[in-house]
C-alpha cells in the first residue's frame, strides 16, 4: 500500500519512464555496496560475541547474523532477536547471553546514525531538536548503565515486585553483558565501526541520487538518508515503512527535484538495501537450517554410537 501510494502521488507514467531513465547497470554494484553494509555489520556482531565469550565458530557466527536479515520487516528490528534462539540451538547458551548483543548494536547503530544527521543537520541549517531529543536519549541509557553500582540497586530493588521477582536474576546477567559491551573501549570501537557500515549505505543512496541530479552532494544525500532512518527507526513500524519512504520522498522533492525522480530514488534504495537484506536473509536461513539440520542428526548418530560403546 506504501508503495502504491507513493507511485499514485509520483503519477505512473512519469514514475515509469523516471525508472527507465536509471542507469540499471548500476543495480549489481549497489548489491555489492549492501553486501559490505552487512558485512561490516556482521563484524560488529562477531566482535560482541567474542567479548561475551560465546563460543560460536566464525562460520556460525556468520551464518547465523546473515539468517537474521530474513527477520528485517520487523519493528524496531525486534526480528534480530532470531540470531539469539539460533545461538541457543547451536551451543546451548541461554538467550538472555546473547540478547544483550542486539541491544548494544541498537545503540551503536543509533549513537552513529544521530552523529551523522546532526552534521548535516548543522551543516545545512535543519531542525535539530529531534536528532539532538534521540542522540540525548541514547546517550542517557549509556550513561545509566556505566553507573554500576547504581544500575544493579535498581535491579535488585525489583525483587520486591512479586511478578518480577522471578526474573531479577536474568535482568542482572543481561545487564552485566550489557555493561561490558558498552565500556569506553568497546563502545568507540563499535561506534566507528556503525559509522562505516552507515556511511556504506549513504554512498549507494548518492550513487542512486546522482543519476537523477547531478547537483545533490554526497553530504547532503548522507543527511537526507539519516534523517529518514532515524524518523523510520523512531516511529516503531516495522522497518521504518511508510515513514521512512515518506520521509526520503519529501526531503528529495525539498531539493528541486521532481516527485517522480524523488520516488523513484527513493524505491530503488529500499529494493538495494532493505528488500535485498530480506532476500539474503532468506536464503542464508534456508542454507543455515540445513546446516543445522544435519548437525542434529550427526550428533544423534553419535549418541547411538557412544551408547553402543557403553553397553559393550
Amino acid at each position: 500500500m506504501v508503495y502504491v501510494l507513493l507511485s499514485f502521488y509520483a503519477e505512473f507514467d512519469s514514475l515509469y519512464h523516471a525508472l527507465l531513465k536509471f542507469n540499471w547497470f548500476l543495480i549489481p554494484f549497489l548489491l555489492l555496496i549492501s553486501l559490505a553494509n552487512f558485512y561490516t555489520r556482521f563484524l560488529k556482531w562477531d566482535y560482541y560475541v567474542k567479548l561475551l565469550n560465546i563460543g560460536l565458530s566464525k562460520k556460525d557466527s556468520f551464518g547465523i547474523f546473515m539468517s537474521s536479515l530474513a527477520l528485517s520487516l520487523t519493528p524496531g528490528k525486534l526480528g534480530d532477536l532470531i540470531k539469539s534462539f539460533l545461538v541457543n540451538k547451536m551451543n546451548g547458551y541461554p538467550v538472555r547471553k546473547s540478547v544483550p548483543i542486539i541491544f548494544a548494536e541498537r545503540i551503536t547503530d543509533f549513537l552513529s546514525l544521530v552523529f551523522l544527521a546532526f552534521v548535516g543537520a548543522y551543516i545545512f541549517n535543519h531542525d535539530k531538536i529531534l536528532i539532538l531529543v534521540t542522540g540525548a536519549f541514547f546517550i542517557g541509557i549509556i550513561f545509566l548503565i556505566s553507573r554500576k553500582n547504581l544500575s544493579l540497586k535498581i535491579l535488585n530493588g525489583l525483587e520486591k515486585i512479586n511478578f518480577l521477582k522471578k526474573y531479577v536474576q536474568n535482568l542482572i546477567d543481561a545487564y552485566i553483558n550489557s555493561f561490558i559491551m558498552l565500556r569506553p573501549v568497546p563502545l568507540v570501537k563499535m561506534f566507528f565501526l556503525s559509522l562505516v557500515s552507515w556511511l556504506i549505505e549513504c554512498f549507494g543512496f548518492y550513487i542512486i541520487l546522482s543519476n537523477f541530479s547531478k547537483e545533490i552532494s554526497i553530504f547532503l544525500s548522507t543527511f537526507i538518508y539519516t534523517f529518514s532512518m532515524i524518523l523510520g527507526s523512531i516511529s516503531m513500524l516495522p522497518a521504518g515503512l511508510g515513514l521512512t519512504e515518506g520521509s526520503l520522498t519529501v526531503m528529495i522533492v525539498e531539493q528541486g527535484i521532481s516527485k517522480e525522480n524523488a520516488v523513484a530514488a527513493t524505491l530503488l534504495i529500499r529494493l538495494v538495501t532493505l528488500w535485498f537484506s530480506i532476500a539474503v536473509g532468506i536464503i542464508a536461513l534456508a542454507v543455515y537450517n540445513r546446516k543445522f539440520d544435519k548437525e542434529i542428526i550427526i550428533n544423534l548418530n553419535s549418541g547411538e554410537e557412544n551408547g553402543k560403546v557403553q553397553e559393550n
